[in-house]
């Protein structure tokens, strides 16, 4: 069977914790900066074993309504998550068109959110009308997100949303490489966002559980204790790269090859992840890609910091690469500067990596003193 074709990242867009651009989000990660904050409420007094500690992006409320077509009622219908991800792809277009790029008319989305479940109860509850509950349907269900983006933005490539848990956007990622193989895209937008509300709930510190009792994310350390939550937004534009080389087009990091997979019953539970399977997938990527186990010199990992994942996705990867190796990998994880990111998680570390590809630079690890 032929090799797939190999896939550009064209162009990025990231809003994150204490980073609201690709600029300042790579500058922070040169300096070891942690964005995860104690966001709690000091009127209220935060119960024993509960966590206020977030990684937060600023403004989430604000939102050019009259620029994308919104009335105010559609607008506060909306989720914020919807309106985030709306914004992240127009200005990746911008960007994208700013650099002489011509969009194609096969142009798709492929997006995945976190679950905002509170913010359309509380909308649900003030809904007066069939009409007020049927816009906070189109304006806060997963399944509407990645269409609606396509609406507004005039797209006519296949666009869907994909949610599979904290594998959402690189499930969405490969997918998009593999529609753009095909044919059936000829640009993709690939976009993630987590921006739950409200802010002033916290988390439970419970023993066994994945929420950190001293609201640090340190991943792949003998300190850690658990994950923190994170807020952020990530869009990816992806092109074949033989028609981004035939373009002149700016090439930020190319994608060589991907693969997924599911563990089945094969594990101890259902939240459980298995050695087997993350092996199993890892090494279904090297031979997408054609390159060997030894020849990869870095690893952006998932990097949970919960004890029961990381020493799960540390015996996967030593197996695949920690074998009769020449030279050393490096492990790292972007969950240590700015939480774990839910939905969009992925790509985050997929920002991280393609930024640190297009300035030949692997950032340092925060806590690998750890």
């Amino acid at each position: 069977m032929p090799k797939f074709d190999e896939i550009a990242i064209v162009g990025l867009y990231c809003r994150l914790p204490d980073s609201p651009t690709p600029h300042a989000f790579w500058q922070n990660l040169l300096e070891k900066h942690c964005a995860i904050h104690n966001h709690r409420d000091p009127s209220s007094p935060e119960p024993k074993d509960w966590a206020s500690y977030r990684a937060i992006i600023e403004k989430v409320d604000c939102f050019d309504y009259e620029h994308f077509g919104f009335s105010i009622e559609q607008a506060k219908a909306t989720s914020p998550q919807h309106r985030l991800l709306l914004e992240a792809c127009a200005s990746t277009l911008d960007k994208l068109t700013s650099n002489g790029i011509c969009l194609p008319e096969l142009t798709g989305v492929l997006a995945s959110e976190a679950s905002d479940h509170l913010y359309w109860q509380a909308l649900a509850e003030e809904s007066a009308t069939p009409l007020a509950a049927y816009q906070n349907l189109l304006g806060n269900d997963k399944d509407f997100l990645a269409t609606q983006i396509a609406y507004k933005l005039n797209l006519h490539g296949p666009s869907f949303t994909i949610q599979t848990g904290c594998s959402s956007s690189l499930v969405a990622t490969h997918l998009a490489c593999r529609s753009l193989q095909m044919r059936d895209l000829d640009l993709a937008l690939v976009g993630g966002v987590s921006a739950a509300l409200p802010l002033s709930q916290p988390e439970p510190h419970i023993e066994g559980m994945i929420y950190a009792a001293n609201g640090l994310c340190q991943p792949y350390t003998n300190k850690a204790s658990g994950t923190v939550n994170g807020m952020g937004v990530v869009v990816i534009a992806l092109q074949r790269l033989s028609d981004a080389i035939e373009q002149n087009n700016p090439i930020w990091a190319v994608i060589k090859g991907s693969a997924i997979n599911n563990d089945g019953s094969n594990k101890v539970s259902f939240t459980s992840p298995a050695v087997d399977s993350h092996i199993n997938v890892i090494n279904k990527a090297l031979k997408d890609a054609g390159i060997d186990a030894n020849q990869v010199a870095s690893i952006e990992g998932h990097g949970t910091g919960t004890s029961l994942g990381d020493a799960i996705e540390l015996t996967a990867l030593h197996s695949v690469y920690g074998q009769q190796r020449k030279n050393p990998c490096y492990l790292g994880s972007v969950k240590a500067n700015i939480g774990h990111l839910d939905a969009v998680s992925g790509l985050a570390s997929l920002a991280k990596v393609t930024l640190s590809l297009s300035q030949g630079i692997l950032p340092p690890q925060r806590y690998a003193e750890d």
